[in-house]
């Protein structure tokens, strides 16, 4: 009777053990299965899904480096012999100049491209866009249709754009430099202007121009 009733506190106190097969991995709560916790070489190629592993999964220098591309088509340097056909060179011209006394100021200023030009400039190559103030008719190119913010040139030519010029000036003016398609015309352009000035004031001429080369 005593060896019943010890079987029996033994039976109603026990400890149950089941066993659970894992065949899915939704069945793993997030973060169960850490990284230490996987045996050194458990995983192995049949084990990782095709395509699943993306560049950044692995070290740097760890994946070979990719076939050599086509060589691509040559730059534009600013080293260049001369402006390439058909490339577009941008700028500024003038500012604001002194008047010591009065009198009447003429100014030749020159304005030098970054890279010569792949052939000289004549004057009638060296324009304003019709309708600027204080330029005379032979000094307009309808062709020259940009703005100062945004100037544009025709191949071949220079387009001159003002973006201001103060009541005193009376003339503005642009030309080739040193002869028409002379070596130095390669190089840049001139612009003059004409202003009558007061004693101790300025005259303000200044904007933007464009080139492209033919």
């Amino acid at each position: 009777m005593v060896v019943a009733g010890t079987a029996l506190v033994v039976a109603l106190s026990g400890t149950a053990v089941a066993a659970v097969i894992i065949s899915s991995p939704s069945q793993l709560g997030k973060n169960v299965v850490t990284g230490k916790k996987i045996k050194k070489n458990a995983v192995t190629s049949k084990k990782v899904k095709d395509k699943s592993l993306l560049a950044r999964d692995f070290k740097d220098g760890q994946l070979p480096a990719g076939a050599k591309g086509d060589k691509g088509d040559p730059g534009t340097s600013i080293f260049a012999e001369s402006i390439p056909s058909g490339q577009s060179v941008k700028g500024v011209w003038g500012g604001r100049f002194a008047t010591p006394t009065v009198n009447t100021y003429r100014n030749d200023l020159r304005v030098p491209f970054p890279v010569a030009a792949p052939a000289g400039l004549t004057d009638a190559q060296v324009s304003f866009p019709v309708g600027t103030a204080h330029v005379a008719a032979s000094e307009e190119d309808a062709t020259c249709t940009g703005t100062a913010d945004a100037p544009t040139a025709p191949g071949g030519k220079v387009c001159i754009y003002v973006d201001a010029q103060t009541s005193n000036v009376t003339a503005l003016a642009g030309s080739q430099i040193d002869g028409e398609n002379s070596e130095q015309s390669k190089l840049g352009w001139t612009f003059q202007f004409i202003s009558t000035g007061a004693a101790n004031g300025t005259t303000v001429a200044r904007g933007t121009w464009a080139y492209t080369a033919p």
